[in-house]
């Protein structure tokens, strides 16, 4: 078998290529990335898909039957991954060594805010999932239930009273915000309050 390999990381989520790489071997080195790797990006891409409880996919792009062709078949791969418009992390570091400092940074920069742009809609979207009064209610019996918490202990632990707890379980509770994190904050979950932009 050819030890000498082009390889692509994969986004599973998306299908899109992140990360082009070359090996002499085999899959062995492609591999590595998954625990750890030299690209910082490719590291905190990685995290993040191990908390969404993926991992990249390793694909073989290409095998090179000639060791010494390998510079010259990554800078294909990625040339010609950039041009079907898959983001690669590659271009940061390939970039960096012919441009500035500063033209790096500021790609790096715009990477980050892109990134905090994909997170916040991220959060956004799992905030909604709860907005209205009676998904409070629910929100909170369902996850006592799984924690094996009787409301009577609920109150007892959150300084809440029994009868306001039966109430907001039953979603006829105005509960105040003061009373809602106290009963999140017992139950592990967070209470956010975001400013509408729209």
């Amino acid at each position: 078998m050819n030890e000498n390999i082009i390889y692509g990381l994969k986004d599973p989520r998306t299908d899109e290529y992140k990360y082009v790489g070359k090996s002499i071997k085999g899959i062995e080195r492609a591999n590595s990335h998954l625990t750890h790797s030299h690209n910082p990006l490719v590291n905190e891409w990685i995290n993040e898909l191990k908390m969404d409880s993926y991992v990249p996919l390793v694909v073989i792009l290409e095998n090179v039957s000639d060791w010494t062709q390998l510079i010259d078949k990554e800078k294909y791969w990625v040339g010609k991954l950039t041009d079907e418009e898959h983001d690669l992390f590659n271009i940061l570091i390939t970039d960096s060594y012919n441009n500035t400092l500063d033209s790096y940074n500021k790609k790096l920069i715009q990477q980050i805010k892109d990134r905090e742009k994909v997170l916040n809609e991220k959060l956004n979207k799992s905030l909604m999932q709860f907005g209205s009064e009676s998904d409070v209610g629910d929100l909170i019996k369902r996850r006592r239930k799984t924690l094996k918490v009787t409301q009577q202990q609920l109150a007892d632990i959150s300084g809440v009273g029994l009868r306001t707890i039966k109430l907001i379980e039953l979603n006829k509770s105005n509960a105040t915000i003061n009373t809602l994190m106290k009963i999140f904050d017992t139950l592990g979950y967070e209470l956010f309050i975001n400013l509408k932009t729209k």
